[in-house]
C-alpha cells in the first residue's frame, strides 16, 4: 500500500480536520505578512531543509499541515534505533519502527516535520522516498534543538535516567539536586548543559538570568543576553557555583504553578500517581 495515498476514510477525517484548523487558524495568519510567518516557523528550528521550500509553500498554502513530534511514553526514541552502526544486528521492531514514523508523514499529508535533531534521519528518509516515488512535494523538516542530559557526555536526556534530566513534577528539593550534581565544567561552554537550559529556557522565558552572591565573589548581576553570561564565565568572572543556584532558582520558579496544579487539583493528582507507577523501559 501506497503511504502517500491514504484511504478514502482516513482521508475525509484528515480532510476535516485540516478544514477545521485552518478555519481556526486563518484570521490569526492573515494577519501576519509572509515574512514574519516565515520567521516565526524558521525560528523553531536549529536546521531547516530547505529554506526556500518553506518559503514556496508558505506563499502557496498559508496553512500548511505540521507534524509536530511528541512521544509520552518511556519507550525506544528514534535517535536510539538510527544511531547504530551498519555492522549491529537490528530487530524486526528496530526496522519497523522509522517506516511507520516515515509513514505516518505521508497518512497525516504533512507539509512540515518539527521533530527534534534525533528525529532527523527518520524525515530525510521522507524526503528520500519523495525522490524515489517521483513526488514533487516533499515534506520540509524542521529539526529542533535538543538539551543534553546533565551528565557529562550526555547528548540528550533520557527518560530512563532520572538524575539527566528536569521532569515537570519534579519538586523543588529534586530540582536543587540534579542541578547540583549536574555536570558544568568551569570556564567551558561547549557542551554544558547548564548553560544549556539556560539559554533555552530560562533566557527565552524571563528575557535575564539573575545571580545572586557575595561582593567578594564580584557580587550580584543580571544577564540580559547569553554572549554576554558565556563571555563571563569563558574568563572565570561567572563560577559554577554562581550559575546553579541562580539556574535551579529559575527552574523552580517555571515549575511551581505545574506542581500547585496537581497538588490542589485531585484528578491530576491521582493521573500523576498513576503515570508515576509506570515502568519505563529502553
Amino acid at each position: 500500500m501506497d503511504p502517500s495515498a491514504p484511504s478514502d476514510s482516513s482521508a475525509d477525517a484528515s480532510a476535516s480536520s485540516s478544514s477545521s484548523a485552518v478555519e481556526d487558524l486563518a484570521p490569526g495568519m492573515a494577519a501576519m505578512s509572509l515574512q514574519d510567518r516565515f520567521e516565526l516557523l524558521r525560528g523553531i528550528g536549529e536546521e531547516c531543509i530547505q529554506e526556500d521550500e518553506l518559503m514556496n509553500l508558505l506563499q502557496k498554502k498559508p496553512v500548511p499541515i505540521c507534524y509536530d513530534g511528541f512521544e509520552p511514553s518511556g519507550r525506544m526514541h528514534i535517535a536510539q534505533i538510527m544511531g547504530r552502526n551498519d555492522s549491529d544486528e537490528l530487530t524486526a521492531a528496530q526496522i519497523f519502527y522509522p517506516c511507520m514514523q516515515c509513514a505516518d508523514i505521508f497518512f497525516l499529508k504533512a507539509d512540515i516535520c518539527q521533530l527534534g535533531m534525533d528525529q532527523r534521519k527518520v524525515n530525510v528518509l521522507a524526503r528520500e522516498y519523495c525522490t524515489d516515488i517521483k513526488r514533487k512535494n516533499k515534506p520540509i523538516i524542521l529539526s529542533h534543538h535538543m538539551l543534553p542530559g546533565f551528565k557529562e557526555g550526555q547528548e540528550k536526556m533520557s527518560k530512563s535516567d532520572p538524575s539527566s534530566a528536569i521532569f515537570m513534577e519534579d519538586d523543588e528539593a529534586r530540582v536543587n539536586l540534579k542541578i547540583k550534581q549536574a555536570f558544568c565544567p568551569p570556564n567551558v561552554v561547549d557542551g554544558n548543559p547548564c548553560l544549556e537550559y539556560i539559554k533555552y529556557i530560562v533566557f527565552p522565558w524571563f528575557e535575564m538570568f539573575e545571580v545572586v552572591r557575595k561582593e567578594a565573589n564580584g557580587g550580584n548581576k543580571t544577564f540580559t543576553n547569553m554572549d554576554e553570561l558565556t563571555d563571563d564565565y569563558k574568563t572565570g568572572a561567572l563560577h559554577p557555583a554562581d550559575v546553579k543556584p541562580a539556574l535551579a532558582k529559575a527552574i523552580n520558579q517555571i515549575l511551581q504553578p505545574i506542581r500547585d496544579h496537581f497538588n490542589n487539583n485531585s484528578e491530576a493528582k491521582i493521573l500523576l500517581d498513576t503515570v508515576k507507577k509506570y515502568r519505563v523501559t529502553n
